[in-house]
């Protein structure tokens, strides 16, 4: 698929506004938040489209980035970014090229929970 067909929008920005919005009130509850960039085929990296639905890989990596600042601005809010741009250690592990096999999955919320306790 042509991958500028579904660049980032406004809705991107009304969504990223939406996350914040969340982070804030969940700070103001005393509540942690983590947000997951789930791991897809490492093969996406050597394409223009950030996955199979996604929009270009640089405009995946600008909005990355935009959350990533709620990271610096927010101190409940933390990102677990397991697809690092293709470059993750979960490789041999899709059950497709979306998705984690059995054996991504229980590595993966192993990963998950290590975070969280972390965060007790």
């Amino acid at each position: 698929n042509d991958s500028t067909y579904s660049d980032v929008s406004d809705g991107a920005d009304v969504n990223l506004g939406f996350m914040e919005r969340v982070i804030q009130s969940a700070q103001d509850k005393g509540i942690k938040v983590v947000g997951v960039v789930c791991p897809q085929s490492p093969y996406y990296r050597k394409t223009g489209t950030y996955g199979r639905h996604g929009m270009r890989r640089s405009a995946a990596e600008l909005l990355i980035s935009k959350v990533n600042s709620l990271v610096q601005k927010y101190d409940n809010f933390y990102l677990m970014d397991e697809n690092k741009m293709g470059y993750h250690d979960y490789s041999n592990m899709g059950g497709d090229f979306d998705h984690l096999c059995y054996d991504g999955a229980v590595k993966f919320t192993a990963k998950l929970d290590s975070i969280i306790r972390n965060l007790e």
